[in-house]
């Protein structure tokens, strides 16, 4: 079994990005429920952190808004705040194309080994990333995307591996990818990972951080 550790906190730029935005306008944010059942067959006791994006949820102006307001505290940045324009149409154009092709959820699911590579390997992305598609999408042009936006040599992984449930899989070692196929056979339980999700519910984007109780219990030892 596996406890919350650090919750839900909504990543900073993506947090303020969803709040940005006219509620009105925003499409009805993923229910913590749906968003614990598609992570927890993927989940198990080496599972470290979660991370779960709504693609319909951001808002690119208050987002580069943000950054701007930041970097202008920054000392000769006037040319990285001149190219925020021109880098926030670039932003809208590849979140538009994914929607068009059916992705909205993002998920990365990452375990301690995944992380710790990352770390040594300064890899971009520590970990699986998941993305769903509707029932009958055809992931074909959604890996034709990925590759032409230059993410499989960004990320190292030439072709997203499609999981069953049209799932596509970007990152892992095969045996990663073969235990997704299968999905896991002690997966964390749904209801706690629904009381994660919903301290932040309808957020752009939610992390969640695991520790096993062996973790915590070292963790809770340690001299500091």
């Amino acid at each position: 079994m596996m406890r919350r550790f650090a919750g839900v906190a909504g990543m900073l730029l993506l947090a303020v990005a969803a709040r940005g935005q006219d509620p009105a306008t925003m499409p009805a944010p993923e229910s913590a429920q749906a968003t614990a059942a598609f992570l927890a067959p993927y989940t198990d006791s080496q599972t470290l952190l979660l991370v779960h994006a709504d693609l319909g949820r951001v808002d690119s102006r208050a987002l580069f808004a943000f950054v701007d307001g930041l970097l202008a505290k920054v000392p000769d940045s006037q040319d990285a705040r001149k190219a925020l324009p021109m880098a926030q149409t670039a932003f809208d154009v590849f979140l538009v194309r994914l929607k068009q092709l059916g992705v909205r959820h993002v998920y990365l699911i990452s375990d301690q080994t995944q992380l710790t590579m990352a770390g040594m390997e300064g890899a971009a992305v520590g970990g699986v990333i998941l993305a769903p598609l509707p029932a009958g999408t055809d992931p074909a042009p959604v890996i034709a995307f990925y590759q032409a936006m230059g993410l499989d040599r960004s990320l190292g992984v030439k072709e997203p591996t499609v999981l069953p449930g049209n799932v596509l899989a970007v990152g892992g070692a095969p045996e990663e990818m073969a235990r997704l196929r299968q999905a896991s056979a002690t997966p964390v339980s749904t209801a706690e990972l629904t009381a994660a999700f919903a301290a932040d519910d309808g957020a752009a984007l939610q992390v969640v951080g695991l520790l096993s109780r062996d973790a915590q219990r070292v963790l809770t030892e340690m001299p500091f």
